[in-house]
């Protein structure tokens, strides 16, 4: 059953887990330990094109503040997110052919770039002439080799193209158009926009749910606070967006006994792996930066938050 709302396909009360350790703005990053793909893909807003080194936030772009991870592949994958930077960063050799962009067009900007050779055969539609990464080498940061694609028109993803082809199976993703950001106390009300979507080649069966939550970092784990928990009984079809066109608000109330702090908006789509994808790893919605604000006392007006 389809219900109006993207967020109100089905609500359900949840007992309330979670750390009573108040969170800080900044955090300093540990060492991530590196997963088996070939290639993940970071964003942020920050550009750090003018410093000196600037090739070292790159390498390591895994420890930087403000940057998040959107997913990780072997082949072809899409990303969503809406950030003034993506970055390609490879483990291993990756060779691609394109970058699409949300409105369907191929016109990227790449620059800078790391330890990769004919970067320009990125940009344009995929004719087989490919950009190498060298993720192999040794660059003393986390990544071998790196890109840097400017979001200059606004975008909300980007696929990416590669020698490998694209894996068979659905491929859910969720974003969030809209919320609104600003400091609350325990038990208000915030809105928020967004649509899920199979950007994959095959039909996601149902029964699937997407989440909501507030987290203390831009990680979905165990110790954030869920917000809402709804269930799409529907499935989606291969290509298929929900709702489509546009995006559908809600109302979201944040629970009675959150501590205060700085918290990131997350948003998750088959929170518990019951579609069997052709990547995992791209479920995850974060916001850019942790805007929601928990205080005590009285509520401070908020302000929304277009992530379009």
């Amino acid at each position: 059953m389809r219900f109006p709302s993207w967020l109100a396909r089905e609500k359900k009360s949840l007992d309330h887990k979670r750390s009573q350790a108040a969170p800080a703005v900044f955090e300093e990053l540990e060492p991530r330990l590196l997963l088996d793909a070939t290639y993940e893909v970071w964003a942020g807003d920050t550009d750090f094109s003018l410093l000196p080194n600037y090739w070292e936030h790159y390498y390591s772009i895994d420890q930087q503040a403000g940057y998040v991870k959107l997913g990780e592949a072997d082949g072809d994958a899409t990303f969503v997110g809406d950030y003034n930077y993506f970055v390609i960063a490879a483990n291993d050799h990756l060779y691609v052919d394109a970058i699409q962009t949300s409105d369907g067009g191929y016109d990227t900007g790449i620059s800078p770039t790391g330890n990769d050779s004919n970067s320009t055969n990125m940009t344009g539609a995929p004719d087989s002439d490919y950009g190498f990464f060298d993720g192999d080498a040794d660059s003393g940061g986390t990544f071998g080799s790196f890109a840097v694609v400017l979001n200059w028109k606004g975008w909300t993803s980007i696929h990416i193209v590669t020698n490998a082809g694209p894996t068979s199976g659905p491929d859910l993703v969720v974003s969030v158009e809209n919320y609104q950001a600003g400091t609350y106390s325990p038990g208000d009300w915030l809105e928020a926009s967004g649509w899920e979507e199979n950007v994959g080649d095959a039909a996601a069966p149902p029964t699937f749910y997407v989440e909501v939550a507030l987290s203390t970092d831009n990680q979905w784990d165990a110790g954030d606070i869920q917000l809402l928990w709804l269930t799409e009984d529907e499935g989606l079809d291969a290509g298929e967006r929900y709702p489509d066109p546009g995006s559908a608000t809600e109302s979201i109330q944040i629970p009675a006994d959150t501590p205060a702090g700085n918290y990131y908006f997350l948003a998750k789509i088959d929170t518990t792996d019951a579609v069997d994808e052709s990547n995992e790893s791209n479920n995850v919605w974060p916001s850019p930066s942790a805007d929601i604000i928990i205080a005590d006392g009285d509520p401070v007006q908020s302000f929304p938050r277009d992530t379009a």
